[in-house]
This record gives C-alpha cells, sequence and structure tokens, in this order.
C-alpha cells in the first residue's frame, strides 16, 4: 500500500462496503462478530512423546536416527 489515502480511495472503499455489506454499521457488526469469536485453543502435550517426526535426535556415530538399527 504505497499510495497515500486520498477521497477517491475512500470512496472506492465505502462502495466496497455498501455493496458487500449494505450498510457500514452491518460492516462493523461483522467485524466485531469475527474479532469476539472464540479463540481455538489446542490441548496441552503431557507425558513423553517419542522423536519420530522430521527433526528426530539422531546418533552422533552412525548419523542414522535413533530408532534405526544399525547392526548388519
Amino acid at each position: 500500500m504505497d499510495e497515500p489515502l486520498s477521497i477517491a480511495n475512500l470512496q472506492c472503499l465505502l462502495e466496497q462496503v455498501l455493496t458487500r455489506y449494505g450498510s457500514v454499521e452491518a460492516f462493523c457488526a461483522q467485524l466485531h462478530q469475527l474479532l469476539d469469536a472464540p479463540t481455538l485453543e489446542l490441548p496441552a502435550l503431557t507425558g513423553h512423546h517419542e522423536h519420530t517426526g522430521r527433526h528426530r535426535r539422531r546418533d552422533t556415530a552412525t548419523g542414522l536416527p535413533s530408532f534405526v538399527d544399525a547392526r548388519p
């Protein structure tokens, strides 16, 4: 957004709001509804978890992931 606010920009914004929402009040009500919606909270991880993901710990001697058996 490099261009400064101008009357033309504000009129364009107002036209879009009125076309889409019907009134400025309806637009503001929609914004408040979106902002006031409850936040999705994910449950906390508890206990021990195996390191089997992409960033799992590697054995320093073999360079292999710790769960890989390096024996022949």
